[in-house]
């Protein structure tokens, strides 16, 4: 029987992994940093998951800091297959620091134990913030900080790689998914519902939480050459995403596009706040780049490489549409 580690067990995309991995019959390890948020997973499970409810018993939950390399190092000893999800996600620009720390040296970490221990295969869950990196990338160019960090955790995976690790790095898109677990779509959803019609001018590429974990399910099972896989099913612009759950909400269509320049002197205002009332900056040019830009990201090589469909985003935000309206009709 496998024994599989994943890390970041509470978060997002680890939660929704977990789901599936439960079913299969390998033993499963998860960490967790926050006795709330196992909590409220511990609450998601028994408001949704009632007929799978006995799947989940199967998770033996582990109270780790990816920080502590000695935990970490027993915490891995017998484990076969790792997912390291685990990952600081924050835009605020005064967490600069303790991004690089969990992102970075967390990841640098893992890596080290992996090759201890001898691990089969470890696969480590990045983002497409990192696929600028054919330029030179530091705090001062146009990305932002929690981008950086996830680029320089990739280089730890590759060093691990040059060192005998069988890894493999998946670059997500914005990752969709049902609102029970605070993500991307939250953001959208909470924002369609006042009804305030505004939409940044940009794009990227988009995919559905689904998808990722079919992904990396399917990444676990099969050796390939490829050791980076960008995962985008579309890119689209955040208008039509924003019109997309405004229709299927029956809410405000987004109509009034925040301009680059609303937006720089919005990212003033906001840094004079920041410094007298200590309040979060999140409007860093990174940002405002990522807000008005459209980039395009191309994530067809699973799909030419592999039986993999990826679900089309307005199905997808439907689907999202479905349990939103329900759990407000609560």
């Amino acid at each position: 029987m496998d024994r599989i580690l994943v890390t970041g067990g509470t978060g997002f995309v680890g939660f929704n992994l977990l789901q599936q991995l439960c079913k299969l019959k390998s033993k499963i390890t998860a960490t967790y940093i926050s006795e709330t948020k196992l909590k409220k997973i511990h609450k998601i499970i028994n408001d949704y998951f009632q007929t799978d409810k006995g799947y989940f018993d199967k998770i033996e939950w582990k109270k780790i800091n990816i920080l502590d390399s000695y935990s970490l190092e027993k915490l891995v000893v017998g484990i076969d297959y790792i997912y390291h999800c685990a990952a600081l996600v924050s835009f605020d620009t005064k967490m600069k620091k303790n991004i690089m720390r969990v992102n970075v040296t967390g990841t640098a970490n893992i890596v080290n134990s992996a090759l201890n221990h001898k691990i089969k295969k470890m696969i480590y869950v990045s983002s497409i913030a990192t696929l600028d990196k054919h330029k030179k990338i530091s705090y001062d160019s146009n990305i932002t900080h929690y981008g950086y960090s996830k680029y320089q955790a990739e280089l730890e995976v590759w060093r691990g790689i040059e060192e005998g690790l069988n890894a493999v790095i998946v670059n997500p898109g914005v990752i969709l998914g049902k609102t029970y677990i605070k993500n991307s779509a939250t953001y959208l959803y909470n924002l369609t519902q006042k009804n305030i019609g505004i939409y940044p001018p940009g794009g990227t590429g988009f995919i559905m939480v689904e998808d990722v974990v079919k992904a990396l399910l399917l990444l676990k099972e099969k050796e390939t050459s490829e050791k980076q896989y960008c995962l985008v099913a579309e890119n689209m612009s955040f208008q039509r995403v924003l019109k997309n759950v405004a229709e299927s909400i029956n809410k405000k269509e987004p109509k009034t596009k925040l301009t680059k320049r609303f937006l720089k002197t919005l990212s003033f205002f906001e840094w004079i706040l920041s410094i007298f009332f200590l309040s979060k900056r999140i409007l860093s040019k990174g940002m405002i780049k990522t807000l008005t830009n459209f980039t395009s990201y191309d994530g067809s090589i699973i799909s030419e490489k592999n039986d993999f469909t990826y679900t089309s985003i307005e199905k997808g935000i439907e689907s999202i549409s479905k349990e939103y309206l329900n759990f407000k009709n609560k």
